[in-house]
C-alpha cells in the first residue's frame, strides 16, 4: 500500500479520524484487491469474514429483487463499507476497474466501526 493509496483511504469512515500511526498499524493486515468490470466481488447471503470498502473505480449493488445501486469513489455514499453485513444483504459487482480495500472483520471490529453506517443502513 503506497501514500496515494493510503491518502484515498484517510477519507473513508471509520479511518477519517485515526491517526497516522493507527492506520498504518490497521493497514499492514489490510490488503486491496483490483476486480476488471464485471467481476462479483462478493455474493449476497454469503458469510464472510472481511469487510470491504471502495476506494477506486465503481461497482453496482445488487439486493434481492436484483434491484442495482450504483456506486462511485468518491461519492460520500462510498466513503462507508460495503454492505458491512454477515451474511452480505447484497452482492457487490464492479462496473469499471475497482480496487477494493479489505481488511478482517475481526481487526475492524475492534472498536473501528463502532460509529459507522453500512450502505444498507443509509438507505
Amino acid at each position: 500500500m503506497d501514500s496515494n493509496d493510503l491518502d484515498l483511504i484517510k477519507r473513508l469512515v471509520p479511518f477519517d479520524e485515526r491517526n497516522e500511526q493507527e492506520l498504518k498499524q490497521i493497514f499492514s493486515k489490510a490488503t486491496i484487491t483490483k476486480f476488471a468490470a464485471g467481476k462479483m466481488i462478493f455474493k449476497r447471503e454469503d458469510d464472510d469474514s472481511n469487510v470491504y470498502w471502495l476506494i477506486s473505480g465503481a461497482i453496482d449493488l445488487l439486493d434481492e429483487k436484483f434491484e442495482a445501486k450504483n456506486r462511485k469513489a468518491g461519492e460520500d455514499a462510498a466513503n462507508y463499507p460495503i454492505d458491512n453485513n454477515n451474511p452480505h444483504r447484497l452482492t457487490a459487482i464492479s462496473t469499471e476497474e475497482t480496487r477494493i480495500l479489505t481488511l478482517d472483520r475481526d481487526l475492524v471490529g475492534l472498536g473501528l466501526l463502532a460509529d459507522s453506517k453500512s450502505d444498507a443502513e443509509e438507505e
